[in-house]
């Protein structure tokens, strides 16, 4: 048997989020919205992407049914200020060889990134041009290749493309 909200007692309601072994909390900002017909929608917004947390609703105190509920919070975009390049091919290269290594994406929270699909945009600057191309290991991580024909200093770019927008992320000099 249930028995219907009041209108305007959608304030009773809480969120509250915690890492899987129930005892942790998360920080997270909610609020609930009155519809009005005796429905509320519930919205929560947490900083940390986590699989397997624990979302409790409850309201006046006693958990909704259902409650507490698992939840899979995904990473957010890549954010270039936060990204950058691992390896040794990163500040070293042999010549004639390829030079690899690989691009390490994290989101706006510093959450690492877990999916593809990233666009970057591999520039050099030196003596020549290498040949420079990119992999998506559509797990976060992006394998950079390049092979100089010529030996010298050469400034390597790697940026995140966002549409006309290239926004750097932290490599060394070569």
């Amino acid at each position: 048997h249930y028995n219907a909200v009041l209108l305007g007692e959608g304030a009773f309601f809480k969120a509250e989020l915690y890492y899987s072994d129930g005892a942790t909390p998360v920080e997270i900002i909610s609020r609930c919205l009155d519809r009005g017909d005796g429905m509320y929608s519930l919205a929560y917004t947490t900083f940390l992407a986590g699989r397997g947390l624990r979302l409790v609703i409850s309201w006046r105190g006693m958990p909704v049914q259902g409650s507490p509920f698992s939840v899979n919070v995904a990473p957010g975009r890549a954010h270039a200020a936060h990204c950058y390049a691992s390896g040794p091919g990163a500040s070293y290269a042999r010549l004639g060889g390829a030079a690899t290594f690989r691009v390490m994406t994290f989101d706006r929270w510093r959450n690492k990134c877990t999916g593809g699909g990233e666009k970057l945009a591999v520039r050099s600057s030196g003596p020549t041009h290498p040949i420079l191309s990119y992999h998506d290991g559509h797990d976060g991580t992006y394998r950079v290749s390049a092979k100089y024909g010529l030996s010298g200093v050469y400034s390597l770019n790697v940026c995140l493309a966002r549409g006309d927008a290239r926004l750097p992320i932290a490599t060394p000099d070569l």
